[in-house]
């Protein structure tokens, strides 16, 4: 993802600017037929997450958070946020969004959608993720991360990292950092925010999510997935996945990867292979497992599908 110049940004990029202008929205022949129920969101619907029960998206050319119910995609609220919004995370009590034009994170009641607080940040905002008591945020355009208080959004650390970070995730113990540009992975002590290590990546490392053992790095620029060892950050195995994969998310053992110009979604079964590729919408920009199903936000259909895990 995505080198940021600008909206739509984060997760999209110049590249795919370029290739996808805003006349490609819902105007393709024969329109795709997605492999599971669809629900209509805000426009250009970037990123998502859930509380458990709902289902958050930020829909970042819309200036504004769609909630779903995950029991039937009912729309629950649309509410408002910064400008640019392309990321969102839970942290268990409440919802975060990384405002990418705005510089800012916002936190949002999850009962409700109000607004409990807006807190500066680096410059790009690209990612977002929670430890439980921090929130963690990529700052793409200064290579950093910047820590945050979930109680209060008080800025605790900031912290440099590998060049254009687009990515982080939480392994249960360190923060790991997908640097899009230098093609690398950072880890991080969430304790104090030093680095353990450096990893040398495929090309273009855009997004991250972690199995309960082993961190899996989705690269854009080569259509594969790539599974690390948390232990150590060795490599364990790489997959093929669709073109441009540029989210992905863990969910009924396996791993998904949303494949932002394939228009698809490819499950990867760990130790095992690809098996098998699942059409979601226009641009799938974002994916997440809830309620026995993953949910896929495709950023040129202004849209959410649910699709059986």
């Amino acid at each position: 993802m995505k080198n940021i110049t600008g909206h739509p940004a984060l997760l999209l990029g110049a590249a795919v600017v370029l290739l996808f202008s805003s006349g490609c929205r819902n105007n393709r022949t024969p329109p795709l037929v997605p492999d599971g129920p669809v629900y209509s969101v805000g426009k250009g619907p970037l990123a998502i997450c859930s509380d458990g029960t709902n289902i958050w998206i930020a829909d970042s050319d819309g200036a504004s958070v769609s909630e779903l119910r995950c029991s039937d995609g009912a729309v629950l609220g649309i509410y408002p946020v910064g400008q640019g919004p392309n990321a969102i995370c839970y942290d268990g009590a409440n919802i975060w969004v990384a405002n990418g034009d705005d510089d800012t994170v916002i936190e949002l009641r999850d009962s409700g959608g109000a607004l409990m607080g807006t807190f500066p940040v680096g410059t790009g905002p690209s990612a977002l993720c929670s430890d439980g008591a921090h929130i963690w945020v990529a700052d793409a355009d200064d290579d950093t991360v910047t820590e945050l208080d979930s109680s209060d959004g008080k800025i605790l650390g900031t912290f440099p990292v590998g060049t254009g970070p687009l990515a982080v995730c939480f392994d249960g113990v360190n923060l790991w950092v997908a640097n899009s540009d230098d093609d690398t992975i950072s880890e991080l002590k969430t304790s104090d925010g030093t680095l353990v290590g450096t990893f040398a990546a495929e090309s273009t490392p855009d997004a991250l999510c972690f199995d309960g053992a082993n961190v899996w790095v989705a690269n854009s620029s080569t259509n594969t997935v790539t599974e690390r060892r948390a232990a150590d950050g060795s490599l364990v195995g790489t997959f093929n996945v669709g073109d441009f994969p540029d989210a992905i998310c863990q969910g009924n053992g396996s791993i998904w990867a949303a494949n932002l110009m394939g228009n698809d979604v490819t499950k990867v079964v760990p130790g095992v292979a690809s098996s098998g590729s699942f059409v979601s919408g226009g641009g799938p920009s974002g994916c997440v497992y809830a309620a026995g199903s993953i949910w896929v936000c495709n950023y040129f259909d202004d849209n959410v599908t649910r699709l059986a895990a």
